[in-house]
């Protein structure tokens, strides 16, 4: 399994071997199974499949099993960062809020 750390956020199950490229969005309740690829800044919606299959860079991939429905979703490598980063530190704060919210 190859994982690239920058700016990737991921809320489900990852089987491997697989490949998610930096800037990629793992929407929640999603699955990325054997044999799959995530090019970078890449998004896979909540609840889709990934079977083996590559999706292309700034891409988004919906369904079970998961197809493109939409390629060039971002112009660039930056507003695609951005969507991930905002992604993951909407989920620490969340975290955040329960952990203090539960005491």
């Amino acid at each position: 399994m190859q994982i690239f750390e920058e700016l990737t956020s991921i809320s489900r199950m990852i089987h491997g071997p697989c490949t998610i490229e930096d800037g990629c969005v793992v929407g929640i309740g999603s699955n990325v199974l054997h044999r799959s690829k995530l090019g970078e800044g890449s998004v896979l919606a909540a609840g889709a499949v990934l079977l083996g299959k590559e999706i292309p860079p700034r891409s988004l991939a919906v369904g079970i099993p998961a197809s493109i429905k939409k390629e060039g979703i971002y112009k660039g490598k930056l507003e695609g960062a951005k969507t991930s980063k905002l992604y993951s530190k909407k989920g620490q704060l969340f975290k955040q809020f329960f952990e203090q919210n539960l005491e």
